[in-house]
């Protein structure tokens, strides 16, 4: 008689189901489980211990598989230094990959932290022949958080694995979007190993004990590469950034000595830019901002003048002298009312209690002022790109040299002055939209009749959501105006939460049935903003989660189905007669015709 096969034992479930003691069905070669898809979170599964005694001299198991948490950490290649073995996702750091990551990094503006400029990490790196096993422990953890970021916009075959291969920022691939959804979904393995190699090497050598610039520099990219989840940008961050909390406690350690050998103008501006980023990137995700006004005045130095002094004095200067005199002060306040945004309406503790509108109207007045100024800044950018779109070196910055070029500068602040106001008015949008949405369920499922005091405050809040939602869509149109200034596929986990919120926005004003009232140039403004979108896909791998997935789909089809619609009836439609080509009822169809000849993807 034959001996049958004795059947496999079923996988164990992951750490997730596991830890809330629901029943986990594991998927075959390492796929996330329903449960960790449906919750939009990283499925791991850690393998238990071998019960009962152990052996004396254990026999390794030939048919045994590392786990998805046990493979990014697992050594194979370096006893001494378990942080730069490989796994059998993680690219080996050859001294190519590794020279060729750091390039990439040099595109982002992550680059320009003014704490780089007193790091020699890279002298270091060129000293060892870009071998970061010789560097020394918080030199070899920062130069391995510079390449796990770093491995987010290359296009080397280590990193991107097998398929197309842009050769650099210029290719045609990273200029349209059809191959850049597939880039980011190849590379996530990749990133997400580097990330963890990068994790590892952070824990063992303590960098959250230990003030440096080194190390709060490491913090700083770790706390990034947490908010996109090493590529998975979705469900992946945590709520208490703890690598973005010891990076403030070393800068708030190491500020004073900077202040007292003399802090420029240039790296005032820098450290105001970098602090409006993470107050942008902490409304988006809505977690916590970590930086206190304090910080801000020790970093960024004097308070700048209020926005309507502002406001008022750009009015009256010229050119792009208006844009350098303006930006710190935008920056300033823009991360002052990022922080004021979080305590009173879309923090955890005011979620407690009931919308203050004495804050929300205070907010309001801010965006109307930011708005100004926003439109003010952009219509010099585009003059001055516009007259000169090669060099803009007939504007001169008063204040020292810079080692960008002027027009370049002046690109960058208009994607960042409509990228700021961007982020405070869809978390303003989104967290009035919610309350409404939660009123309105919780007085449907109420069997009492509503008094006149609750229902006049829900009649409010819901006037207070229609004006946040005016001023949300008029920050689309910046930011899609804007969007050009910015390189293609030079993209970071800053720019996620703001995108996706803009594609949501867009595809609940264009999505449902064919209306007829909507604004044929909000329809090239959610264009924009969905192409956009899939170039991000280059860097971070939009289907780690159906939502992403399921948004692309909506406004792909939506955009599509009314291009289509209104392109016919564009032909149908005539004073000649139906079917015949000639002048349509509208301007509306000539604008339509316009905007597919230059979104042809649009016709399928």
């Amino acid at each position: 008689m034959s001996t049958q096969a004795k059947k496999s034992k079923k996988p164990p479930a992951c750490d997730s189901c596991k830890a809330r003691r629901v029943l986990c069905h594991p998927q075959p070669n390492g796929a996330p489980c329903p449960r960790c898809i449906e919750k939009e979170i990283i499925c791991t599964t850690t393998n238990p211990a071998p019960r009962g005694r152990p052996r004396k001299h254990p026999v390794p198991s030939a048919s045994s598989t590392p786990s998805q948490s046990t493979v990014a950490l697992s050594s194979t290649s370096s006893e001494s230094d378990p942080s730069l073995s490989n796994s059998s996702h993680c690219p080996e750091l050859t001294p190519r990959v590794t020279e060729h990551c750091f390039d990439c990094f040099a595109s982002l503006p992550q680059d320009q932290h003014p704490l780089l400029t007193l790091v020699p990490i890279k002298s270091s790196l060129r000293s060892v022949s870009f071998r970061i096993e010789e560097l020394q422990p918080q030199l070899r953890v920062l130069a391995l958080c510079m390449v796990a970021l770093g491995a987010l916009i290359s296009f080397d075959e280590a990193i991107l694995g097998t398929g197309p291969l842009p050769r650099s920022f210029q290719d045609h691939i990273l200029l349209s979007s059809a191959d850049l959804l597939s880039c980011g979904v190849r590379r996530v393995r990749a990133c997400q190993a580097l990330h963890e190699r990068a994790l590892t090497a952070a824990w063992e050598a303590g960098i959250l004990l230990q003030p440096s610039h080194e190390n709060a520099l490491s913090c700083y990219f770790l706390d990034l590469l947490d908010q996109c989840g090493g590529g998975q940008p979705v469900g992946a961050c945590s709520p208490s950034r703890p690598w973005g909390g010891a990076y403030f406690s070393h800068v708030r350690a190491l500020a004073p000595t900077w202040r007292a050998a003399g802090c420029s103008r240039a790296d005032a501006a820098r450290w105001a830019g970098f602090l409006m980023a993470d107050a942008n990137m902490a409304m988006g995700r809505r977690t916590p901002i970590l930086f206190t006004r304090d910080d801000q005045l020790l970093l960024c130095g004097p308070a700048p003048p209020s926005l309507e002094a502002t406001l008022e004095s750009a009015a009256k200067i010229p050119g792009l002298a208006m844009v350098w005199s303006g930006m710190l002060s935008y920056m300033w306040h823009v991360s002052s009312v990022g922080r004021e945004l979080w305590e009173n309406i879309i923090g955890d503790y005011a979620r407690l209690h009931p919308l203050s509108e004495t804050a929300t109207i205070k907010l309001f007045a801010s965006l109307s002022l930011f708005r100004t100024l926003v439109a003010l800044i952009l219509d010099r950018v585009d003059a001055a790109v516009s007259t000169n779109n090669n060099d803009c070196g007939s504007y001169v910055i008063t204040h020292g040299p810079l080692d960008v070029g002027v027009c370049n500068l002046a690109r960058s602040c208009g994607y960042g002055v409509a990228f700021g106001f961007s982020s405070i008015a869809l978390a303003l949008y989104t967290e009035l939209n919610r309350r409404v949405s939660e009123g309105m369920r919780e007085f449907s499922s109420s069997p009492f009749v509503l008094d006149a005091t609750v229902t006049q405050a829900q009649t409010r809040l819901g006037l207070l959501r229609d004006q946040a939602r005016g001023i949300a869509l008029e920050s689309v149109r910046f930011l899609a105006r804007a969007i050009p200034y910015f390189p293609n596929g030079r993209y970071t986990p800053v720019q996620w939460p703001i995108i996706y919120a803009c594609a949501e926005l867009c595809a609940e004003e264009v999505g449902g049935p064919l209306r007829g009232d909507v604004d044929v140039g909000f329809l090239e403004v959610a264009t924009t903003i969905t192409c956009d979108l899939k170039r991000l896909g280059y860097a971070l791998d939009l289907f780690s989660t159906p939502r992403a997935a399921a948004l692309l789909q909506r406004l792909d089809a939506t955009i599509g189905e009314r291009a289509i619609r209104e392109y016919e009836e564009m032909l149908g439609t005539d004073e000649h007669g139906p079917g015949q080509v000639g002048v349509g009822p509208s301007s509306a169809s000539h604008e339509y015709m316009f905007l597919c000849r230059k979104n042809p993807q649009l016709i399928r």
